[in-house]
């Protein structure tokens, strides 16, 4: 049995973790700060309300034997450094979840620096954030895909919905990353709407108005997605969005930017409609909701690239290689 050190981070990726066999993850808290500075500390060990994993388990920082464990799994920038400053006889595996901050070198450099510096093993979660992180020739990194069963999401079949779907968190304040400004273009909200039934999900927007609906359960927005017309990604510097990667396994129609890895993996009119052009995008919306059957045979391929790349079998085959190696 592998006993990983780790914290809360990605709940819906480290429910695909939980499965790989022969691995317990023990999440860290320090609710009251005695061990980790306010900024650092790890609050919980799995979101309120949702069923965690049964190997899954919750450790206080003050009660940890680095001895009872075989390496570290860290998930979050800030928590390198405090980490594995704190049990440095363990060795250390960073999942890089994120884009560089604006491509600026700088970023690349510094974060790139600190994972040499305390890392055995990175692994990115796309080839293109890889690449991002000027990691591509990098011995000690690799690139996992997510984790997507298709067999377990609802499939819609009813593709006379005209509503149009984005789920994204504090997307003003991640305009660099999310596509604020883009998606408001698109969809012109939140003044005069192009279009009659717009819906943003995620907490952080209440300050975009009505179209703003809050933040759901997942359950909850696989449910929605069955039911929306299109499933519209703005993003612009996020490796592969989850929630694209949802839509595409149910079914939803989806329309998106091609930055990072949607552009690679995704063809246009083959897929869905794929621009980074604010009119192509509008009027691929549109002709999504006009043409229900060719936005189902475009669906029908989309999932198959979720169902090929994401698949969990290779997901739980390349983490425990990962896992295997730096145990050894």
């Amino acid at each position: 049995m592998v006993k990983i050190l780790t914290h809360f981070a990605h709940m819906s990726y480290q429910t695909a973790l939980a499965q790989i066999p022969d691995v317990e993850f023990y999440h860290v808290i320090d609710p009251d700060g005695g061990v980790f500075n306010v900024d650092e500390r790890p609050k919980c060990a799995w979101e309120s309300g949702a069923k965690c994993p049964p190997n899954v388990y919750p450790v206080l920082a003050k009660d940890v034997n680095p001895a009872d464990y075989d390496l570290l799994l860290i998930h979050w920038h800030p928590l390198i450094a405090p980490f594995c400053s704190k049990w440095p006889t363990l060795p250390a595996v960073m999942t890089e979840h994120t884009w560089p901050y604006k491509n600026f070198p700088g970023e690349v450099n510094r974060w790139k620096n600190i994972r040499h510096k305390y890392m055995q093993h990175t692994v990115f979660i796309t080839p293109s954030s890889q690449k991002a992180w000027d990691a591509e020739r990098d011995e000690q990194s690799s690139h996992i895909y997510h984790s997507i069963d298709v067999s377990a999401f609802h499939q819609k079949t009813d593709y006379s919905s005209k509503a149009i779907m984005t789920t994204t968190n504090e997307m003003i304040t991640r305009d660099w990353a999310c596509g604020f400004s883009l998606w408001a273009n698109v969809l012109g909200v939140p003044n005069k709407a192009y279009f009659d039934d717009i819906s943003l999900y995620g907490y952080g927007n209440d300050n975009i108005g009505k179209v703003s609906k809050g933040s759901r359960t997942r359950e909850e927005i696989l449910d929605l997605l069955v039911n929306t017309g299109v499933y519209f990604n703005p993003s612009l510097m996020s490796p592969i969005p989850m929630s694209l990667l949802e839509a595409a396994a149910v079914g939803t129609p989806i329309v998106s930017t091609t930055y990072c890895e949607p552009g690679n993996i995704f063809e246009n009119n083959v897929h869905g409609i794929f621009s980074n052009d604010p009119v192509e995008s509008r009027s691929g919306i549109q002709y999504m909701l006009d043409n229900p059957n060719d936005a189902k045979r475009m669906a029908d391929n989309a999932r198959e690239v979720v169902e090929e790349l994401f698949n969990p079998e290779q997901f739980i085959e390349a983490w425990s290689k990962v896992f295997k190696k730096v145990c050894e």
